[in-house]
C-alpha cells in the first residue's frame, strides 16, 4: 500500500559489496554515470507503508561510448581562381577515429576521370595550380584511423 519509497544501490561485478545510490525516499528513479566500463549490478528497493520490501536486481554491460561518425568538413580558400594562379584546399575533419590523412583529387566539371593532386597524407592544406579556364571539381577524401574514408567534393572555377 501506498505511500511508496525507493532505494536504489549498484556494485562493479568485481565486488561482493553493494553501495547505495539513494537511500529511501519517494523519488522512483535515479540517474546513475558510470564512470568506467564493465558490469554494474543494481539493486532497488521498494518499501510501502506497512514496511513490506521488495526486491528487483539487474545487471548492466556498460561498453565504451560511442563516437561521432566521421564527417569531411574540408573547403575550398575560394570558389573562383584567375588562370595562372593555384587555388587552397584546407581539408579538415570531425568526428571518427583520429588522426586523420587526407587525398585530393581534380578533374574539369565535364570529365569522368580525376588526377590524383596528393595522395593520402596528414597535411591539410593542398594547392593546386590548374591549366585551363573552365569549371573544375576537386575531390577530397578523408580518412580517419580505424580506415573509414568519407569523401566530398568541391566546385571552383577557373577565370582568364
Amino acid at each position: 500500500t501506498s505511500p511508496y519509497k525507493y532505494a536504489f544501490s549498484y556494485k562493479k561485478s568485481t565486488s561482493d559489496h553493494f553501495i547505495l545510490l539513494k537511500n529511501y525516499s519517494s523519488t522512483n528513479t535515479y540517474t546513475f554515470m558510470p564512470k568506467a566500463v564493465g558490469q554494474y549490478r543494481f539493486c532497488v528497493k521498494l518499501k510501502d507503508a506497512k514496511n513490506t520490501v521488495i526486491v528487483k536486481k539487474f545487471t548492466v554491460n556498460v561498453t565504451a561510448g560511442a563516437t561521432a561518425a566521421l564527417t569531411n568538413t574540408s573547403k575550398l580558400a575560394s570558389s573562383t581562381v584567375k588562370l595562372g594562379k593555384s587555388i587552397t584546399v584546407n581539408c579538415s575533419a570531425s568526428g571518427g577515429k583520429q588522426s586523420y590523412q587526407y587525398a585530393v583529387a581534380v578533374k574539369k566539371a565535364l570529365s569522368e576521370n580525376y588526377t590524383t593532386v596528393r595522395g593520402y597524407s596528414k597535411t591539410a592544406m593542398v594547392t593546386y595550380k590548374p591549366a585551363a579556364a573552365t569549371k573544375y571539381v576537386l575531390r577530397v577524401k578523408v580518412k580517419d584511423a580505424s580506415g573509414t574514408i568519407r569523401t566530398k567534393l568541391l566546385n571552383f572555377t577557373v577565370n582568364k
